[in-house]
């Protein structure tokens, strides 16, 4: 239980701030992912979740711990998240949207269903830059 804890924390304050909620999930079918806590984060934050086979490339466990971890402080994701969800000035687009070619979805928009008219579509403005 305490891993599926930790996958649940890293979740919500680490994935998530960073990029926004996403529309899928897809892992392993590790029990960290398949656990009651993890339906239930996945449920409530509208996200659907899928899983690979046994040994999918993608979901390999020992190369996973080989991947070097940057030490950062524990809030600045959080804080470049925040900035990327500004809209700017001049392009009146999230820089979010710019960066990832979609708009961030966020726990507010869960709450409230927020909808920007824009001018021109990201892929105009993009290709005017």
């Amino acid at each position: 239980m305490e891993r599926s804890q930790q996958l649940q924390k890293f979740w919500k304050m680490k994935s998530f701030r960073e990029f926004g909620l996403p529309n899928t999930i897809h892992s392993d079918p590790g029990h960290q992912y398949e656990c009651v806590l993890s339906k239930q984060v996945c449920k409530e934050s509208g996200i659907n979740k899928s899983k690979t086979t046994e040994y999918h490339l993608q979901g390999n466990r020992a190369a996973a711990r080989c991947v070097p971890k940057a030490a950062m402080g524990q809030n600045i994701k959080s804080c470049f998240f925040e900035l990327r969800n500004l809209i700017h000035e001049s392009p009146k687009y999230f820089a979010f949207e710019i960066i990832y070619g979609r708009e961030p979805r966020l726990f507010a928009d869960l709450l409230q269903s927020l909808h920007l008219d824009h001018k021109k579509s990201k892929r105009t403005f993009v290709t005017n830059l």
